[in-house]
């Protein structure tokens, strides 16, 4: 599974969405990865994936969520599921697995 996928999967955990609403693309510096809400209105994300399976993002138009009271994304793929989880201060403050093909 490529990050452009991951990145989906990603937003969708975020947004508490699902995942064929999300579209990606490659940027120069990260990935966007957007999907339109109930208003019609374009949810535009920014995403880049670092060491250890960790993610940042942050809204296209917006700041990173790298502040140290921000919480902190990892996903992880094993047996047939992406699992996203939510960690803040260390501590799991939530996760979703998605079963993938």
């Amino acid at each position: 599974m490529n990050k452009l996928e991951i990145a989906k999967y990603i937003i969708a955990y975020i947004y508490i969405r699902e995942v064929d609403m999300m579209e990606s693309f490659q940027r120069k510096d990260y990935i966007e990865c957007n999907y339109t809400n109930e208003e019609n209105k374009l949810i535009d994300n920014k995403l880049r994936f670092l060491e250890n399976n960790q993610v940042l993002w942050g809204i296209l138009n917006g700041r990173w969520r790298d502040n140290e009271k921000d919480s902190k994304l990892v996903y992880e793929i094993k047996d047939g599921f992406l699992v996203v989880m939510e960690k803040l201060n260390g501590q799991l403050i939530g996760s979703k697995s998605f079963k993938i093909n």
